[in-house]
């Protein structure tokens, strides 16, 4: 069975525990703590002594379960503890009063680094990075060929990168391979690749 006018509790997490069979449940203290009220005027159930309850963190609302019946929908189709409901809760109280996609600050800085406020500033000082045509020697990482390109990861970058590649001996081409790479820093011959440093753009066969 299920409740009508229940469009709030299709987000309900379903929540178990056996301590959840008594009323007086140290969980129940703890969602009114965190502002969440019993939904009993939606649905007229009183506590039946069963291990669950329905929770709504967006309305915070919950109600107790009823033994032998579904009172509504709930999120994954599966009951969670009540320690997985608290970290699921934190997860999202720490953006209540937040826009949508405001995680610190401002919209999507999902990667704001709290630690780092001079981070911005950084982001101004730091060098543009250059591009550079490379060859590496099958299987080692190595720099054996060096060559800037225009500042671009369009197609005149490829088609420069190209045009490079074909002056070079064949028997050269033959056993190396070749990179677009991004660095702040000129690269060099002898320089080992190193992905954490260097940001390959491309490869070109």
């Amino acid at each position: 069975m299920e409740t009508g006018n229940n469009e709030w509790n299709k987000e309900s997490f379903l929540v178990c525990d056996r301590s959840l069979r008594f009323r007086d449940a140290a969980f129940f203290d703890w969602l009114r703590s965190e502002g969440f009220k019993w939904g009993m005027g939606r649905y007229p159930y009183g506590h039946t002594g069963c291990y669950w309850v329905y929770v709504n963190i967006t309305k915070k609302l919950f109600i107790y379960g009823l033994s032998g019946y579904k009172l509504m929908q709930f999120t994954g189709n599966h009951a969670i503890t009540i320690e997985e409901f608290k970290t699921i809760y934190g997860i999202y109280k720490k953006y209540e009063g937040k826009e949508v996609f405001v995680f610190n600050k401002e919209p999507f800085d999902y990667d704001y680094d709290q630690n780092a406020p001079e981070k911005e500033e950084e982001k101004k000082t730091t060098a543009p990075k250059r591009l550079f045509l490379i060859a590496l020697l099958h299987h080692m990482r190595f720099v054996r060929y060096v060559q800037e390109l225009p500042s671009s990861c369009g197609p005149q970058t490829k088609h420069d990168a190209d045009k490079y590649i074909r002056e070079l001996d064949d028997e050269f081409r033959a056993f190396h391979e070749f990179y677009v790479v991004a660095s702040e820093d000129e690269v060099k011959l002898g320089d080992l690749v190193d992905t954490e440093k260097i940001d390959i753009c491309f490869r070109l066969l």
